[in-house]
């Protein structure tokens, strides 16, 4: 019989480290070989008897120690060694399904589609909240394990680059480092895996970087990279990794910010020259039929012929599918070659993938609960009225008038900034938002008297929008215990720095709940902090964060949302929520409450945001809801002033400019993109890993066990715990072959040692600790393929000498690409467990094309 695997471009010399015996029969772990400047080089290693103590060995003095494991237990461990053997070699599914997550179908079919109709440039535009990026995780795993040597540039925001860094190593055991492109501008990336802020090298346009030298590229936020103008410079330096790179993933949960044309610009960036602008209105057309076709199909209803006139010339002449057998519903076996061809030809389709959350294949969407509050501004209306009228007329003040309605007790404060300062900012949260404006001569003139009028009226007042927050906050808090509907915890959104600073400490005084802020001046230690504070807290709390310290923070611990302003663009409201509406949110709802200062600015950008929800529905074909349908206003504001009309119709007129109507009146499908296609062959592959993926804890649990220590395995917890001496703890923990990065999380659970000796380690799904690159993973099972006698050699496999040949026996081969047969699987674990096989293992690790390959020669009984 034979199990075969095989991928390319694997290298790796390293000594990896195993179990040695001396001439007197004493074992050592060696760890690594140092090269001696005098005199022959030395294993680095240490006596099973003492792991703490360090010594060094003649290459002569000590054997590699063979001493497989009898049985079927030792059988068993050997098929599991053989797959996480061939695992390393990468470019398939099983070390993605091996991390430490729980992976719902969905979130595996990128990497299926990476690999094959997107030609390894993808984009993946799920919704907010459904796990993009370990989405993106899963195809760094595999393309890393391909080639141990290679680069990996992850693009993201500055305030999750520490995200990225600790989520590559907790859920795949990968060591991502901080990384600029000053590094590797002006030749070839070094090899490692790179986080990269997107503002890195912010005075350049462009990135010297060798072509090819680049793996992956992963690109968060790409929707940051369209190319307006405050983004040509950071889109050119992308481009140039984009060109330098051999496959490139771009996430974004709206790739679609304000025009048709942000799509396109997304996707040329993803894969250059292949989507360019001059035939994106043909590709659109092409796309929507084939989406509409899907659905029909999906439907077990006839496409119509006008989609059919579509796609037919794009059809293969001489291909297995036919323009007429879309005509009626397809038989399930023959729909699914017919929707994987559909699926190659879409010149959008093939290039991206999105989940919804209320996709029946999807199945995450909560209930969204929104309000609308309309907010009296009372007493002070009078007085806003006229500072907003005084700010209206230097058009730079747009900012200002934003700032005023979102928290107007801060009235002095945004006053006393424009006057005091000789070049003011806008008091926004991002630096590239708007320009800076110098104060007017007018401003001057007629600022002073409103700011010492706002003094008088509203220091010491808490203001219409604080008097609305403590409303809704209170009612919230009374509904923590409610069996029907409890909430949580509550998030306070906004985006301008002069509500932030003042609304939390007015919320403190007013309600005594605690009350947590993170602000633009903590760097990520200190947001991931906060963060970890407001999630610990028992009870009913209340975080305040700004739109930008807000990207890449789960704050599922919270189901309750209120957003102190709106912004112009829909998306950004959307990515706000987001964050509550996790796939890991436990509640099954998501309560939202906007607040909208009446007669103010805030009136009018509703109104835009529902024009820009109009444009999205268009495209995406549906957005969760971020609005409380609108009748008239709840509360009877629906007056708005002739001034703040035209401003809002500038703003509006700048926000949509080279938008096409007409494309957006068909094309209410585009991003619908129908990948549950792939799904059928996701769980056939899963089914068929799944009797070796249940059992890798095996290998630690063996390996521990050749050191000294005792394991016990609960199967019900998936929970792995050993008991060793202190000498043998200390001296794992002290070598740099199970721990070369120092720390961490795995380091973690040897540290926290019971009072019996006992270390807890986590080996299934979420809760797991050892990634499936880990060096801790895999330290041990090098351990075992040497003890295990399935060292590999050096050169091709061949399955001379092998069992298995002889008449009456049986051969089975297993061939990377195929979608293994769980039936296949299944049986051969059924004949281990039973002892009826044995299997001899020859193992290849050959650096030449055929790469990593496995063969086992089955002797029955």
């Amino acid at each position: 019989m034979h199990i075969m695997k095989k991928a390319r471009n694997l290298r790796s010399n390293v000594t990896r480290p195993f179990i040695a015996v001396t001439e007197p029969g004493t074992r050592y772990l060696v760890t690594s070989s140092s090269e001696a400047i005098i005199g022959p080089d030395k294993w680095n290693a240490r006596p099973l008897s003492d792991l703490s103590n360090a010594t060094k060995l003649g290459l002569s003095e000590a054997e590699p120690l063979a001493e497989p494991t009898a049985g079927a237990a030792g059988e068993m461990l050997r098929l599991v060694l053989a797959d996480q053997f061939l695992d390393g070699a990468g470019d398939g599914l099983s070390l993605a399904l091996r991390a430490n997550v729980d992976p719902h179908e969905f979130q595996i079919r990128p990497i299926l589609k990476f690999n094959t109709t997107a030609d390894r440039r993808l984009l993946i535009a799920d919704e907010t909240g459904l796990g993009k990026t370990i989405e993106a995780g899963m195809v760094i795993v595999e393309t890393l394990a391909a080639n141990r040597e290679g680069t990996i540039i992850i693009l993201s925001p500055a305030s999750v680059v520490s995200k990225w860094i600790s989520e590559m190593r907790e859920k795949f055991g990968i060591r991502a480092i901080r990384g600029r492109l000053q590094d590797f501008d002006g030749g070839g990336a070094e090899p490692g895996v790179y986080v990269v802020s997107h503002g890195s090298m912010p005075r350049a346009d462009s990135v010297d970087v060798l072509d090819g030298s680049i793996d992956l590229l992963v690109i968060d936020e790409v929707h940051r990279f369209i190319g307006r103008t405050d983004q040509q410079k950071r889109r050119g330096r992308t481009l140039c990794l984009s060109k330098a790179s051999r496959g490139v993933i771009g996430l974004s949960a709206t790739p679609i910010q304000i025009e048709m044309g942000d799509l396109q610009r997304i996707l040329d960036l993803i894969a250059p020259g292949q989507h360019p602008a001059a035939t994106y209105g043909q590709d659109v057309e092409l796309q929507v039929a084939i989406n509409l076709i899907i659905s029909a199909q999906r439907g077990s209803v006839a496409a119509s012929d006008s989609d059919l006139s579509v796609v037919a010339p794009h059809l293969p002449v001489d291909g297995p599918l036919d323009v007429d057998d879309l005509r009626v519903p397809m038989d399930r076996g023959d729909w699914a070659t017919a929707h994987l061809q559909l699926q190659s030809i879409g010149p959008i389709g093939r290039r991206m993938t999105r989940a919804r959350a209320r996709d029946p294949d999807v199945g995450q969407a909560k209930e969204r609960r929104v309000s609308d509050h309309y907010v009296d501004p009372g007493e002070h209306g009078a007085l806003l009225g006229e500072i907003d009228a005084v700010l209206a007329r230097n058009r730079g003040r747009h900012s200002n008038r934003q700032q005023l309605a979102s928290c107007p007790s801060a009235a002095v404060a945004i006053l006393s900034h424009i006057l005091g300062s000789r070049s003011p900012d806008d008091g926004s949260d991002w630096a590239d938002d708007y320009d800076q404006v110098q104060t007017t001569p007018e401003e001057y003139a007629e600022l002073p008297a409103l700011k010492k009028e706002a003094e008088r009226q509203m220091l010491g007042s808490s203001g219409p929008k604080i008097e609305k927050l403590v409303e809704i906050l209170e009612d919230l808090a009374s509904r923590a215990d409610d069996e029907e509907s409890p909430i949580t915890k509550a998030v306070v959104f906004t985006h301008w720095i002069p509500t932030l600073m003042h609304a939390p400490r007015l919320i403190r005084a007013k309600t005594g709940f605690n009350v947590h802020v993170i602000s633009p001046g903590d760097d990520h230690k200190a947001a991931d902090s906060k963060v970890k504070r407001f999630r610990a807290e028992e009870g009913f709390s209340v975080l305040f964060v700004s739109d930008r310290m807000s990207i890449g923070i789960d704050l599922e611990m919270a189901n309750a949302a209120v957003n102190m302003d709106l912004p112009y663009n829909p998306a950004v409201l959307q990515q706000r929520i987001g964050r509550l509406d996790r796939i890991i949110q436990k509640s099954k709802f998501i309560e939202i409450h906007n607040l909208i200062l009446a007669g103010s600015l805030e009136e009018t950008i509703r109104r835009v945001i529902e024009d820009r929800i109009e444009v999205f529905k268009g495209i995406i074909g549906g957005m969760e809801d971020i609005l409380e349908p609108d009748d008239e206003g709840e509360e009877g504001y629906s007056a708005r002033s002739a001034s703040t009309e035209d401003e809002a119709n500038r703003v509006l007129a700048s926000m949509t400019r080279q938008a096409d109507v007409d494309m957006l009146a068909e094309s209410d499908v585009l991003l619908r993109v129908v990948d549950s296609h792939l799904d059928g062959e996701i769980g056939e592959r899963r089914r068929a890993l799944h009797p070796l993926h249940s059992r890798r804890h095996l290998v630690v649990s063996r390996a521990m066990e050749g050191l000294g220590a005792e394991p016990r395995w609960d199967e019900d917890t998936g929970v792995l715990r050993l008991r060793m001496s202190e000498t043998t703890r200390r001296g794992i923990m002290g070598t740099n072959a199970f721990f070369p990065w120092g720390a961490d999380h795995v380091y973690a659970a040897f540290e926290n040692v019971d009072s019996d000796g006992w270390v807890t380690i986590p080996m299934r799904g979420r809760e797991a600790v050892i990634g499936p690159l880990h060096p801790f993973q895999e330290a041990c099972t090098s351990i075992l393929l040497s003890a295990e006698g399935m060292s590999p050699s050096g050169g091709p496999a061949h399955e001379d000498g092998l069992h298995g040949s002889d008449e009456g026996q049986y051969r089975w081969e297993w061939a990377e690409g195929e979608v293994h047969s769980p039936a296949r699987m299944d049986s051969l674990v059924s004949q281990i467990s039973e002892g009826s096989v044995t299997i001899d293992w020859r193992l290849s690790d050959d650096p030449s094309e055929s790469g990593r390959a496995a063969y086992g020669g089955v002797r029955n009984g």
